[in-house]
């Protein structure tokens, strides 16, 4: 994990001190497993929402809840040792959260 930190500067976009309804800070994903760790998040390629990429970090199998609170968004995922998973999040709370590949195209389900 130390290796994702020194290896992409942070993004900052500074503002002003303004009023609004948001907390003066929140996360943007929230996860409850020490083991799973957010490596992306970005628009997606095609639809309306985003793309979140998870990376369990221990070798060890978990489950774990992950919460987008800016958005009212809500999920459990299941990981394997070292697994990568990735999720299409529509913006619309009526779509569910589906898992994709890397390419972000629809995964084969059993």
């Amino acid at each position: 994990m130390q290796a994702l930190v020194f290896a992409q500067k942070p993004v900052l976009a500074p503002t002003h001190r303004h009023s609004g309804s948001l907390s003066p800070s929140c996360s943007t994903v929230e996860i409850d497993a020490a083991n799973v760790a957010v490596v992306a998040i970005k628009p997606a390629e095609e639809g309306e929402g985003f793309i979140l990429r998870c990376l369990e970090l221990f070798g060890k199998e978990t489950s774990v809840r992950l919460r987008l609170p800016m958005i009212g968004r809500e999920m459990v995922a299941h990981f394997t040792s070292c697994e990568i998973k990735t999720f299409f999040i529509p913006l619309q709370a009526s779509r569910a959260i589906t898992e994709v590949t890397l390419l972000e195209e629809p995964t084969a389900q059993p």
